[in-house]
């Protein structure tokens, strides 16, 4: 069974939700859809979509029913409240839950829908909301293999990568992964912009450099990739090559970062943290067994 050719569910619409229903709706697909908003309704109506009064509502007519919500108290509500997804589900509904939210809330969901042997998938996404509209999201799967590949002919309307990761919350632990990944990166640019301003330099003509430095080099993509592989065993990783020289490379060079901002009287916690680690970054050291000795 797939549900390609179904009605697709959406449930807290807005604009993440709103881009995904429409590029259903541009590939000729069916699309019912409910939000709190009357802005976002209206938009969806316009489209072509139908539009029901209750998440429950929109269970009773989809088989497929995609959650895009922001917080936890807003996944528990849609789907367990009185009239919420359950109260329309039978045991051939899959619920998607494309909202990034704590595993104790992914994990209660999922429990209880079990007990209407309810299908609950949970299903990331990253690439953001142009992403959606040209169909290029990436969707990272945890749960049932079989849900799975009844709901991928559904996704692929709005995404062009979908990956099982593993077992429910595998998908939810990946995208947690990619926020530490850019959250993290966002961290770091925070501060080399705040150490450059602090010692005189033009910061709107540095982020360009940076940009176009990232752009020749590719290193974050490389080292992705690198870091991967040796975590995953690879003992022929690229990375093992050069971890030797640039390492210590590195950390002369940030520690030359943070004397400087000793100097100009800046704090600079992302920097310090990624100077004392970076043997670990480079995988001159193994973290498990450093752990295991602590």
């Amino acid at each position: 069974m797939t549900l390609a050719a179904d009605p697709v569910g959406f449930v807290g619409v807005g604009n993440m939700g709103g881009a995904m229903a429409l590029r259903v709706l541009d590939q000729g697909g069916a699309v019912v859809a409910y939000d709190v908003s009357a802005s976002a309704r209206e938009r969806l109506a316009a489209a072509g979509a139908t539009i029901v009064n209750s998440p429950a509502a929109v269970a009773e007519r989809c088989a497929a029913v995609s959650l895009v919500v922001n917080y936890d108290d807003q996944v528990l509500s849609a789907v367990l409240a009185e009239d919420g997804v359950l109260a329309g589900a039978t045991p051939a509904t899959v619920v998607a839950i494309h909202s990034t939210i704590h595993l104790d809330t992914l994990e209660a969901v999922a429990a209880r829908a079990a007990q209407q042997s309810v299908a609950v998938l949970d299903a990331a996404v990253t690439g953001g909301v142009d992403a959606a509209a040209r169909g290029q999201l990436a969707v990272l799967l945890g749960g049932d293999a079989r849900a799975v590949e009844n709901i991928r002919p559904v996704l692929s309307h709005y995404a062009s990568v979908v990956v099982r990761a593993g077992d429910l919350g595998a998908g939810m632990a990946a995208k947690l992964a990619v926020m530490v990944v850019s959250f993290g990166t966002l961290a770091a640019a925070y501060e080399g912009l705040l150490l450059a301003e602090s010692a005189g330099v033009d910061v709107v003509e540095l982020a360009r450099v940076i940009s176009h430095s990232e752009a020749q080099s590719g290193i974050h993509s490389f080292f992705l990739d690198a870091r991967a592989r040796l975590l995953h065993g690879d003992v022929e990783s690229s990375l093992r090559e050069i971890a030797g020289h640039e390492s210590p490379k590195a950390q002369k060079d940030l520690h030359a970062a943070l004397e400087l901002a000793m100097r100009v009287g800046v704090e600079l916690p992302v920097t310090r943290m990624a100077h004392d680690e970076m043997p670990d970054v480079w995988g001159l050291r193994d973290p498990a067994s450093e752990r295991g000795r602590s």
